[in-house]
């Protein structure tokens, strides 16, 4: 019987098969986790710094680590760093506060989404520990996660078209270069 055959029959072709399972397994732990954590680091992190680069957003995401589970203190910390930026292209005290408003209806909504995450990768990682990984069950964790950043993203686009809304024309291009600036 050729080897093919053994394992078109299911009959295990011994040590260098166990091999090959354990090297595939571990790619599948390796893929699984990196995309999963694309998509999940996305929706942790766009809670904690909102996506920012540089500038404002700078290091947020390293003060911020163990308090992310507070709604509340991230919407604070946005709009703190909001009213920095903004304070650097000369925003009226009403531009920051429809702004502000804004960033805390974006955390309202995304911020919850990390629980889904969570019990995602929690999912995920008792899957990868059973002793024969079902595809179908990865594929249902993977399309649940990507829906979720999308729902997330969507909503991320929803804000930054609102915020975008609230400036004007020079203030948008002030704070890009800033942006730019900072850029790594």
């Amino acid at each position: 019987m050729t080897e093919d055959t053994q394992r078109d029959a299911g009959e295990d072709t011994g040590p260098g098969r166990q091999r090959g399972q354990r090297r595939a397994r571990g790619w599948i732990v390796a893929l699984a986790l990196l995309g999963l954590g694309a998509a999940g680091g996305a929706l942790t992190t766009i809670a904690v710094d909102a996506g920012a680069h540089g500038g404002w957003g700078h290091g947020f995401r390293h003060h911020w680590h163990g308090h992310a589970t507070d709604a509340a203190h991230v919407t604070e910390r946005l709009q703190q760093a909001s009213a920095w930026a903004l304070g650097k292209v000369d925003a009226t005290e009403e531009q920051q506060e429809r702004i502000d408003a804004i960033l805390a209806g974006v955390v309202d909504d995304i911020f919850p989404m990390r629980a889904e995450h969570q019990a995602h990768r929690r999912d995920l990682m008792a899957e990868l520990a059973r002793p024969q990984i079902d595809r179908a069950d990865l594929e249902r964790i993977r399309t649940a996660e990507l829906a979720l950043a999308e729902k997330a993203t969507a909503r991320l686009l929803d804000a930054t078209v609102a915020i975008a809304g609230v400036l004007d024309t020079e203030q948008r291009q002030q704070l890009v270069e800033r942006f730019e600036e900072h850029r790594h």
